[in-house]
């Protein structure tokens, strides 16, 4: 195993570790995103910090951001089914994205 292979399945696991925590004490989206938002960062930090692991510490900071969107959005799907049926599921699937992409990137909820 690779050195960033190791990195990179320790800071999915401390993202998993962080869902499952969110899940289980039923904390505020608004908080869990914005943790999240400190791992990736710490995360871009250390590599840019220590360029000879990864050249482009970018490409890791966004797969780590779209595997801790993925969980929360299957998380999302799961709990809040639409209520109408006529409605369309990706519409849906289209705010649960813009919600969590708002709040990583602002920090509050969209108004």
């Amino acid at each position: 195993m690779q050195c960033i292979d190791a990195i990179e399945g320790m800071t999915k696991a401390v993202i998993q570790t962080m869902f499952d925590d969110f899940l289980r004490n039923k904390l505020d989206a608004s908080e869990y995103i914005r943790n999240i938002k400190s791992v990736i960062q710490a995360s871009d930090c250390f590599l840019k910090a220590n360029n000879e692991l990864m050249n482009e510490p970018e490409t890791f900071s966004r797969e780590l951001y779209r595997f801790a969107k993925s969980l929360w959005l299957q998380h999302c799907i799961q709990i809040c089914p639409a209520e109408d049926e006529t409605r369309n599921d990706t519409e849906e699937d289209g705010y649960y994205e813009y919600y969590f992409d708002y709040l990583y990137q602002y920090g509050k909820y969209p108004m």
